[in-house]
């Protein structure tokens, strides 16, 4: 019985293969490792399609406190086999474009072809793609008195809290269970939102709402050492 389970399997991983290779014929050479993760679970390579239902879920849920006017037009999706930041393999990054820049597809969102947990790593940088200007100034700005580190804490802690109630697809995700750092994070951002309540930090993060960032800084400096 085993020996006929493994054939079995052996069979199905022969099939998948070649089905992926004929679909992407360079994948095999260029990601190997992202291409036999996949084959082994089962799943296929990301796309765009999973991309637009987690942009989707995250205008569902925050259409009320985007702003309008944000500079997050239609960004340019990239998929690539090998994605770094800071040196370090990453399944997703965001880059915004120049503060003037209205131009549709000026912020660019990148993402590992062979990422397993595509629904929530989309809605994840979609949230900082539409993180509104002022927020980013309260963070960066010159008047900030946050550390390299508190900043990141900030901004990693807010969109990851954020992403956890967007209503993706969950099935499979790795995705915050793997990063203890980002939970550190996000616990972190718990104690601030217990005290500023859910839709100040909306308001903050994704309206830019002058009143809720002060808020929301007061608390962030009560808690942070």
């Amino acid at each position: 019985m085993l020996v006929t389970c493994v054939k079995i399997y052996a069979s199905f991983l022969a099939v998948s293969s070649t089905i992926k290779v004929a679909r992407n014929p360079g994948d095999l050479v260029d990601a190997p490792a992202g291409f036999f993760k996949t084959l082994f679970v089962g799943t296929a390579r990301a796309d765009g399609l999973q991309v637009q239902h987690s942009h989707r879920m995250v205008l569902k849920e925050y259409a009320a406190f985007i702003d309008v006017k944000t500079r997050c037009v239609n960004p340019t999706i990239k998929f690539v086999h090998t994605l770094k930041n800071a040196g370090k393999p990453v399944g997703g990054s965001y880059q915004r474009a120049k503060f003037n820049s209205t131009e549709p597809g000026a912020d660019i969102i990148s993402f590992n072809t062979y990422e397993l947990y595509m629904p929530t790593l989309a809605a994840h940088e979609y949230l900082h793609c539409y993180t509104h200007q002022n927020f980013i100034n309260a963070v960066y700005g010159n008047a900030s008195s946050l550390s390299p580190a508190s900043q990141r804490k900030v901004i990693e802690g807010s969109t990851t809290y954020l992403t956890r109630k967007t209503p993706v697809s969950r099935a499979g995700d790795p995705f915050f269970v793997i990063n203890r750092s980002y939970g550190n994070y996000v616990k972190f951002i718990k104690k601030v939102v217990h005290d500023i309540g859910e839709d100040t930090l909306k308001k903050a993060y994704l309206s830019g709402d002058p009143k809720s960032i002060e808020r929301f800084f007061r608390a962030v400096h009560r808690y942070d050492i």
